[in-house]
């Protein structure tokens, strides 16, 4: 049975949200299955690639760039393996960020130039 995550509350109304502020051409899509799985299933996903800590959503470009964004609650913090992951990827130049609310993804966003077509009442 799939326990109770205050995160899936958060990113449900990010991903909502923006799909109304960016351009329709942008792609965001989910990235991390949020460890709703058993361990075969959490296994199979190891061996078919998937890295622990990979950030949850991704947001694709038109210019061809790709953005981060691991989705917290408040008061909650990145794990170990995804910290290390987000340096990682950082490293080589991909930009990822923590953010707790729609506020904080807009202002993320916003400082990476991403387009947007509306703003949040």
């Amino acid at each position: 049975m799939a326990r109770a995550n205050p995160e899936d509350d958060i990113q449900k109304d990010i991903v909502e949200k923006l799909a109304i502020l960016l351009p329709p051409e942008v792609i965001v899509t989910a990235v991390n299955p949020k460890g709703y799985r058993g361990k075969a299933a959490a296994g199979l996903a190891k061996a078919l690639g998937q890295l622990a800590g990979i950030p949850d959503l991704t947001i694709l470009l038109p210019d061809g760039r790709s953005v981060w964004i691991e989705v917290k609650a408040p008061e909650k913090y990145a794990t170990p393996h995804q910290r290390a992951l987000h340096e990682r990827m950082r490293a080589i130049g991909h930009k990822v960020e923590v953010c707790r609310s729609i506020d904080d993804v807009v202002k993320t966003l916003e400082g990476w130039g991403v387009p947007m077509r509306g703003r949040l009442a």
